[in-house]
């Protein structure tokens, strides 16, 4: 039966306000995380080098279509901005996957976060590839801080951008994403990796989370496309593996552990400290009705896609 609830439900996110929390909170997200093609958590990090693998061959492709033109000569070194590289983890096995047809990379990474740098820096250090193949340009500030702190950001192409589950932070999507286009050389390609509107977690989400509401703008894959189709921006979209997120410690009150993860489906900071009983137990209904049982653990199912966008010679997109 499907659920109406009343605006005044909505959360208004605190937990991206707290760095420290917040970086906790994903510790734990990504904990309780289990790809659906295995069996075991243990699995997980290979299914998730070999969805990257997938994403780098994407954009791979894409820049070696227009490399049949020479844009830009194959021995000039591509030029990335990554929006929101978090710890690396992610980005920087995209640029490896890119040195394999690139001799050179210039990568701009946008991370707010102090400790997030520092983990990528360190992931960088201790990879010879990334090292030696990458020259790296550290900006801890947002997207938003770039664009304003930066004259002549828009003279500064790059002919790869990607924003890796950083499109919910910062400004809205119908200002980002024109911005992003626009900074793209022609062919270029602005990647997003995003949730999908087509698992359990998203019928949890989408009664307290709005795009609205700053702090945490609950974007989908099929919201932006929508976007972009309103745009007539032509776009790619490939879906991901589905994964289980495990909330069964969730509905335990003496878990930490459950507590971190709540925090972070929620993007409520002390989620069962912080949150009005009403709306707490709203939200804990919902997310065990849509949980699925696997042996003696609650499941969700969860889901994500890759968009992309290959700017087309001589296309502006109005901001």
């Amino acid at each position: 039966m499907e659920v109406q609830l009343d605006s005044s439900f909505r959360f208004h996110p605190t937990l991206p306000l707290d760095a420290d929390h917040y970086q906790k909170c994903y510790k734990a997200f990504c904990g309780a995380l289990i790809c659906c093609a295995t069996t075991s958590r243990k699995s997980l990090g290979t299914a998730i080098d070999n969805r990257l693998l997938g994403v780098g061959a994407i954009l791979t492709d894409k820049l070696g279509r227009r490399m049949e033109g020479q844009q830009p000569p194959i021995d000039e070194p591509l030029r990335h901005l990554g929006v929101g590289s978090g710890s690396g983890r992610i980005e920087g096995h995209l640029l490896q996957v890119l040195l394999g047809t690139f001799k050179q990379i210039y990568s701009r990474v946008l991370e707010p976060s102090g400790e997030s740098i520092a983990s990528y820096q360190a992931l960088v250090q201790a990879d010879p590839s990334l090292a030696e193949g990458v020259e790296f340009d550290w900006r801890q500030q947002t997207l938003e801080a770039y664009q304003a702190s930066d004259d002549k950001g828009r003279d500064v192409k790059f002919d790869v951008i990607t924003s890796m589950h950083s499109i919910y932070y910062g400004g809205r999507m119908e200002d980002k994403v024109p911005y992003l286009y626009n900074l793209l050389t022609e062919g270029g390609v602005l990647l997003f990796e995003l949730k999908s509107e087509t698992d359990d977690l998203s019928q949890v989400q989408r009664h307290f989370l709005s795009p609205d509401i700053p702090g945490y703008r609950y974007y989908t894959a099929q919201k932006l496309q929508s976007f972009l189709d309103a745009s007539d921006i032509k776009y790619d979209r490939v879906d991901g593996p589905r994964y289980h997120i495990d909330v069964t410690e969730c509905f335990d009150n003496r878990s930490t552990e459950g507590a971190l993860i709540l925090d972070f489906l929620s993007h409520m900071r002390q989620f069962r400290k912080e949150v009005p009983v009403e709306r707490r137990e709203m939200f804990l209904g919902l997310l065990r009705q849509n949980a699925r049982p696997v042996g003696d653990r609650l499941m969700l199912t969860h889901d994500t896609s890759v968009v992309t966008v290959q700017r087309t010679a001589g296309q502006e997109f109005k901001e």
